[in-house]
């Protein structure tokens, strides 16, 4: 299913055929208003929604603003999606066809992973839209830059749906040393090496990858969160609620990795180590990507 095919267009070249091949003037006036009517009943179907897209590093707030995303009307969000992703082997999953099919083969082409991922989100996307809900990916981006040694070259999410389908993106961000203390406390350093500087220029990288996205900081959702949805809201063109505070606290996402509760309040930083604070001083990369998302290092 491609967005960018035109019922309109085909409907003008299958009458330029069909005229071309008579030369009674009847039969063409007959042809022009049949395309007609067949316009007029076919054109409303060309508007395809689009998918929404949220995307973050692990540890950067990312669940409890996917709750209030999946809490607005008629939302339906899928939590930590990437289907390349590189973790989960060998876990026990009967559901994932992708995952089995991996662990069958060890040398599974990506191009054969996207394609089972494909075929499952066009049945769930027409489902989506056959209830006339609104569908949300939150990209697990982690899996995509922040495991191995090297970050992998392969397709963003993004890049992954776009052909397909129309897509609305947002990125969200944390201050990147609350996201990095906390991305360690939480055994989540999934590369190597995982230093400062590592991580930040993985951030770098991802934020490379998503430049034509707008950015809104966790800290900003937290502080004004009212405010803040109303931002999602028109970036990713759903309906905005007064309830979503009330809602949210009750959808249930996977990667709550923060600290417990859903309170809407800006938490003390974690203690630094001495070790970090050098590294915080040392790493060039990590002083740019503080100036890039304007945070003070």
């Amino acid at each position: 299913m491609k967005h960018e095919t035109h019922l309109g267009s085909k409907l003008d070249a299958l009458l330029k055929t069909l005229q071309q091949s008579t030369s009674e003037p009847e039969a063409k006036h007959l042809l022009t208003d049949t395309v007609a009517q067949l316009r007029a009943t076919l054109e409303p179907l060309e508007t395809v929604a689009p998918i929404r897209t949220i995307h973050h590093f692990a540890c950067t707030g990312g669940t409890v603003i996917s709750r209030f995303l999946a809490a607005t009307p008629n939302a339906r969000l899928l939590s930590e999606v990437d289907p390349l992703s590189p973790l989960a082997k060998g876990q026990f999953n009967p559901l994932d066809l992708s995952l089995l099919y991996r662990d069958a083969h060890p040398t599974v082409r990506a191009q054969d992973q996207i394609a089972i991922f494909l075929a499952g989100l066009q049945v769930i996307y027409a489902r989506v839209q056959a209830q006339g809900e609104r569908l949300i990916l939150r990209d697990h981006s982690h899996s995509h830059f922040c495991t191995g040694r090297v970050i992998p070259e392969r397709p963003t999410l993004k890049q992954i749906i776009a052909p397909h389908y129309p897509v609305l993106s947002v990125v969200t961000v944390r201050h990147p040393l609350d996201s990095y203390l906390s991305m360690l406390h939480n055994k989540f350093a999934h590369f190597t090496p995982h230093a400062l500087e590592d991580y930040a220029a993985r951030y770098m990288a991802f934020l490379d990858n998503y430049a034509d996205e707008q950015i809104v900081k966790y800290e900003d959702f937290i502080t004004d969160h009212t405010t803040t949805m109303a931002i999602f809201c028109s970036l990713l063109d759903l309906p905005n609620s007064s309830d979503l505070q009330n809602i949210a606290p009750g959808i249930s996402l996977t990667g709550d990795s923060g600290r417990s509760g859903i309170a809407l309040k800006l938490r003390e930083r974690r203690d630094v180590p001495k070790d970090i604070h050098g590294m915080c001083e040392r790493s060039t990369t990590y002083q740019d990507l503080c100036h890039r998302l304007d945070y003070t290092p």
